[in-house]
């Protein structure tokens, strides 16, 4: 008769599959809806002069504005220029700056900051930057005018911060002076962090200008250019993509769905899956450590914002590391509690990184305001998703399905351990052809269906590969 072990039986869709995808999903989801809708502060363009960061949040209603400035000429102080300066997502221990410049960088340009400290009171300075990343403090009323008697005004409420003064028509510092009324100059918006003593640090990446030199009393909305991303992130997406979607995907795939094919071949005394396994990942790791060289040369050092790409993507990364060290020192013995427990660790552990890594890859266009990717490279993404965990489904399927067989015998008496006795009723011929057809047959064909599995796989991974870094360079932004 033909016994069935029925535990085993039911674990044709494997137990991974879920702790796999379903984490996943959930993860992908909370991350996704996390996206909240910020109301810049209102500018009325046909009396003011408005300007924001990212530089194209006023005219993209799908881009959110960080820091908004809007500026306008005022009755009750005619030698100056009413300055209004917002945030609606405000962070405590940093610094909101607008500046004005003769050319788009920083370097000998006039600064006021407005600042919130970390124990929630606020505070604003005048400056000049020295260099690309200097800053020195200059005396209270070189850029802000008080004839008014009413100073600058600063209010925080609800993690939105209002920051207005007078902004001096003509003055100067340390030997430099501007006068609006006969030059134009460049507009700059940067965010940046204050020091324990509540010192200017450098801005980093949060930072936007104008792309051209602007009238200040003018009025109407200053709006960004789109340029080029510059080779460095280009290098990052290329090692990131390669690590992640081409080497990972398979190597993971290998891992989970090929355990039990090409038993009787051998590389270096290793299972073809275990050696393609760990050359695959230590290729991807090398690439990976590249990419983060990459990102961190362009970002000037190790800097961390509350980004989903960047979170995920140093969650990836770190396990990453975590994981070919502890697959490089795996415990030799089979079946003891130790090796039982180093292998759902790996497991998960190998899951997460990737789950975190395709959530990094999906949001990479939101870890800074002013870059920006084309829908495209989010639709081949997404396409890429689904059909690795289609196929990953597939493949462990067939993989669990050849251990079931080990659980079918052909026996002629019933036993008590456990199985059940299951009464056939077909045909003497059915019978009959059923137990010739062997143990090896069956695993021939489930092996030659897994090996087609592999055959498209492989390829659509490298085809995605190309199509996703090509999207990613093609449609990439970066607004200045």
């Amino acid at each position: 008769m033909l016994m069935i072990e029925r535990k085993q039986r039911s674990e044709i869709i494997p137990k991974s599959i879920w702790y796999t995808f379903v984490p996943f999903f959930l993860a992908f989801g909370l991350v996704y809806g996390q996206q909240g809708s910020l109301t810049p502060c209102s500018c009325d363009q046909s009396n003011a002069l408005c300007f924001g960061l990212p530089t194209i949040c006023l005219s993209d209603d799908s881009v959110d504005c960080q820091l908004m400035v809007k500026m306008r000429r005022t009755n009750s102080s005619p030698q100056a220029l009413n300055v209004i300066l917002c945030s609606d997502m405000t962070r405590y221990g940093s610094w909101y700056g607008f500046a004005i410049s003769e050319d788009p960088w920083m370097g000998e340009d006039f600064v006021v900051h407005c600042n919130v400290h970390q124990n929630s009171t606020l505070s604003i300075g005048e400056g000049m930057t020295t260099g690309h990343s200097g800053f020195i403090p200059v005396p209270p009323g070189s850029f802000i005018e008080n004839t008014t008697g009413v100073g600058p005004s600063l209010s925080l409420n609800d993690n939105k911060l209002t920051c207005s003064w007078d902004q001096r028509i003509v003055g100067g510092a340390r030997g430099r002076s501007y006068d609006l009324t006969d030059k134009k100059y460049h507009l700059l918006l940067a965010i940046g962090r204050l020091t324990r003593n509540g010192l200017v640090e450098y801005h980093g990446q949060e930072r936007g200008s104008s792309p051209d030199q602007i009238d200040l009393l003018s009025t109407g909305l200053v709006l960004g250019k789109p340029s080029p991303a510059n080779w460095l992130i280009k290098m990052h997406a290329f090692f990131m993509i390669f690590a992640w979607i081409t080497m990972i995907s398979v190597s993971l795939t290998l891992a989970r769905g090929y355990r039990d094919s090409w038993e009787y071949v051998k590389l270096f005394d290793l299972s073809v899956w275990l050696f393609t396994h760990r050359l695959l990942n230590l290729i991807a790791l090398a690439s990976a450590l590249l990419g983060l060289l990459f990102i961190m040369i362009h970002v000037g050092g190790f800097r961390t914002c509350m980004s989903a790409h960047i979170i995920a993507g140093l969650i990836a990364n770190g396990l990453m590391i975590m994981q070919c060290v502890a697959g490089l020192a795996r415990p030799r013995t089979h079946g003891t509690l130790i090796r039982k427990i180093f292998n759902i660790g790996h497991a998960l552990g190998g899951h997460i990184a990737y789950i975190a890594a395709l959530i990094a890859l999906f949001k990479a266009a939101d870890q800074l305001p002013s870059f920006r990717l084309g829908a495209v490279y989010q639709w081949l993404v997404f396409i890429f998703i689904i059909v690795h965990f289609i196929t990953q489904i597939v493949a462990q399927s067939s993989q669990m399905l050849i251990k079931s067989l080990n659980a079918v015998q052909d026996v002629n008496t019933p036993t008590t351990n456990g199985v059940e006795t299951i009464k056939t009723t077909e045909t003497t011929q059915e019978t009959e052809s059923r137990y010739t057809m062997t143990y090896d047959y069956i695993k021939d064909k489930i092996d030659r269906f897994k090996w087609n599995i592999i055959l498209f796989y492989v390829p659509f991974v490298i085809i995605m590969t190309i199509a996703i870094y090509i999207s990613a360079i093609v449609t990439a932004e970066w607004y200045d």
